[in-house]
């Protein structure tokens, strides 16, 4: 999914080929997921944020694909911390997540949206979409 949702930034931005296949066999274990809040709390995020954290880091819309080389020593640093080391990524989601000057449930669930509407696009489900036109309605009877 996350592997969909990079190839749509990269088509609307610059048209940059983005391998699925390089991806999914990851030989070399160059592709990792990044959470941007931490799975792990640390003591340098604010305590009245512990509990949101802990619920919400895994979340769709609070992962990221990314190269290892780029999260190297980052796995549980503060969203300021991250933003600083991932200022340069290539990866289109890692700019869309580090344009903004904090990271809140507000912005998870805005690009879990995001994220989701680019899969629905990409793989409808025609299941359900059958199933909803087999429904009698009211104008049918």
């Amino acid at each position: 999914m996350l592997y969909a949702y990079e190839l749509s930034l990269e088509r609307e931005r610059e048209n940059i080929p983005f391998e699925v296949q390089k991806v999914v066999d990851n030989e070399d274990d160059r592709f990792i997921i990044e959470h941007v809040w931490p799975q792990t709390v640390s003591d340098e995020l604010p305590e009245h944020l512990h509990e949101t954290i802990n619920e919400n880091s895994d979340r769709l819309g609070n992962l990221a694909l990314m190269i290892i080389e780029d999260n190297a020593g980052n796995q549980n640093d503060p969203f300021e911390k991250k933003k600083a080391a991932f200022d340069e990524s290539k990866f289109r989601m890692l700019n869309e997540i580090f344009e903004n000057d904090e990271w809140t449930l507000d912005h998870i669930e805005d690009r879990e949206t995001r994220i989701l509407n680019v899969i629905k696009s990409r793989w409808p489900d025609t299941v359900a979409q059958e199933a909803d036109s087999a429904v009698p309605t009211a104008e049918d009877d």
